[in-house]
Order: C-alpha cells, then sequence, then structure tokens
C-alpha cells in the first residue's frame, strides 16, 4: 500500500545525534512518549497554538539515558485554525520534517518552522499500514523504500521498549 513520504531536504539523524548548536535543521522519526493538549500561545491573542511532545527512540529514552537526556520534546506552533498534532496512543510514530533545535537547560528541544517545517502521525503498532492518521497542512512527502524501512524500525523498536517497560494495570471496583 502507497502512502505519501517522500525524501527530506533535511539530513534524517537518530535522536541523540541532533546537535542544536549546529544550525541544521533535522528530519527524522521519534516514538511519542507524552503529548499535551493544544495550548495558545500567551502572546498571540489565541491565534496561535502549540502542542508538546515528548519523544524517545532507540538512541535516547528513559531507560538507556539518564537525566533531561532521556527524550527530545518537540514543540509544534501552528495557526489556532490549522491541525494540531492529535495522538491517539503513547507509543505512536511521529515523522518531522526541517525540524530547528536548540539547547533549552542543558536539554536540546525541537520546534517546527513557521514555513518549510511539516509532521505526521502514524500508528505504533508493527502491523499498521504506512498511512499517517494526523499531518500538518503542508506535509507533501511522499512514501519511498528507506522511510518505510526507518518507520517500520520505529515501529519495531517501539513494540520491544513498551512490551518490557509498561507494566500491566489492573483496576479493582471495591
Amino acid at each position: 500500500m502507497e502512502s505519501e513520504f517522500s525524501a527530506p531536504s533535511a539530513e534524517i539523524a537518530e535522536l541523540k545525534d541532533i546537535n542544536p548548536r549546529s544550525g541544521k535543521k533535522y528530519s527524522g522519526f521519534g516514538v511519542i512518549l507524552d503529548a499535551t493538549r493544544a495550548t495558545p500561545v500567551s502572546k498571540s491573542n489565541g491565534q496561535e497554538t502549540y502542542v508538546q511532545l515528548k519523544v524517545i527512540d532507540a538512541s535516547m529514552n528513559p531507560k538507556t539515558s539518564e537525566g533531561p537526556l532521556s527524550y527530545i520534546p518537540l514543540f509544534i506552533y501552528q495557526k489556532s485554525d490549522s491541525p494540531y498534532p492529535f495522538v491517539e496512543k503513547i507509543g505512536d510514530i511521529i515523522r518531522f520534517i526541517n525540524f530547528e533545535f536548540q539547547d533549552y537547560n542543558k536539554q536540546s528541544q525541537g520546534k517546527n518552522r513557521p514555513a518549510g517545517s511539516s509532521w505526521r502521525i502514524f500508528h505504533g503498532q508493527e502491523d499498521a499500514d504506512t498511512n499517517d492518521y494526523c499531518r500538518s497542512y503542508n506535509a507533501i512527502q511522499r512514501n519511498d523504500q528507506t522511510l518505510v524501512d526507518q518507520l517500520c524500525k520505529a515501529r519495531k523498536w517501539a513494540t520491544t521498549f513498551f512490551q518490557k517497560y509498561s507494566r500491566n494495570f489492573t483496576l479493582s471496583f471495591s
């Protein structure tokens, strides 16, 4: 099944390889560990909102990294009437394209640029198709085999990670 992705103009990196002082824009995949709702930007008079996603991968996560380097926060800004990332489940995969990164309190954080950045969110299950379920308005990438392989690799790692480290909770009603 073909879906949309395409080769990015920026390099694709593992999260640990992002150098926030390089001035480069990065594209890659991250496994979503946490997400906020759309929040108004205080200085925008309700015209702009942001969503924060905490993303991990095999190179950077709470089980193999310590301190503030165990995830990367991605801040996604958009006009209030534009689509914003709505994450269905922890463990879903984000494809971020041409994001800028900077250091803040000794931690890298990424953000989309007003023009030229985009994002797509995919189901994290290994057997899901390669179509996104949520995307920015300007996501125009098309699938190529390299990107499909990276998505599948991220899904496989996420499945293993969450099977190993997630606990099953049982609700008891007494």
